[in-house]
């Protein structure tokens, strides 16, 4: 891993979130976090990647959010669609570095940033794609299809139908999501679950998950 300079106070801020949302890091991964939102930061200028304007606004607007899921999910390969600057997916790679995790982002210079931070991070169970996800087929199959912005909940599923197998649950990460938008998916997919969860910053996120029937 190469050498980049972080703060102590980004680095017990990451510490103190992750309890708010049960996830046990050590300092370490707490580090890979906050080497990994100054990157963010950094890339920003040229890749747009984010809204965020600080390392720590990167950390409480982003990276938390995406830790949150963690206790909700249990072992097994996921994807990550529409990945972007990589939330969820490398956040979660970081948590849980055993876990196989493909990132699909079809835009060149946030796929780029994708495998930078790949090797900064020295994170080598995750695989970057850089393809729209309709021409995305892999050899392998997921435990979990997850997304945390790419659109109406209806339209992922529809667009990532072909990756779902019979024991792969869909995973969307929201803030509210419409009536109508959960009906057309679970016409596409079956039954939704929706879980309310709490995120320091967020008034509201939800999670809902959807399996094929």
């Amino acid at each position: 891993m190469n050498h980049i300079k972080y703060s102590q106070d980004n680095l017990g801020l990451v510490l103190r979130l992750g309890e708010r949302v049960n996830v046990d890091l050590n300092e370490r991964q707490a580090e890979s976090l906050v080497k990994y939102s100054q990157l963010a930061i950094e890339w920003n200028k040229i890749a747009n990647l984010t809204g965020a304007n600080s390392v720590e606004s990167y950390i409480t607007g982003h990276v938390i959010d995406c830790l949150a899921v963690v206790p909700f999910l249990s072992q097994g390969p996921l994807v990550d669609i529409g990945s972007g600057a990589g939330l969820p997916g490398i956040v979660l790679a970081i948590a849980d570095p055993e876990r196989y995790i493909a990132l699909v982002e079809p835009r060149g210079k946030r796929s780029r940033f994708l495998q930078h931070i790949k090797m900064q991070l020295g994170l080598r169970m995750i695989d970057i794609n850089s393809q729209p996800v309709e021409q995305y087929n892999p050899s392998r199959s997921f435990r979990y299809v997850i997304s945390r912005a790419f659109g109406p909940l209806n339209k992922f599923v529809e667009k990532s139908i072909h990756l779902v197998g019979s024991q792969t649950e869909v995973v969307a990460m929201k803030s509210r999501i419409k009536l109508s938008e959960l009906s057309e998916a679970e016409a596409l997919l079956g039954p939704a679950r929706c879980v309310e969860v709490s995120v320091p910053s967020y008034d509201s996120r939800t999670l809902v998950f959807m399996k094929k029937t």
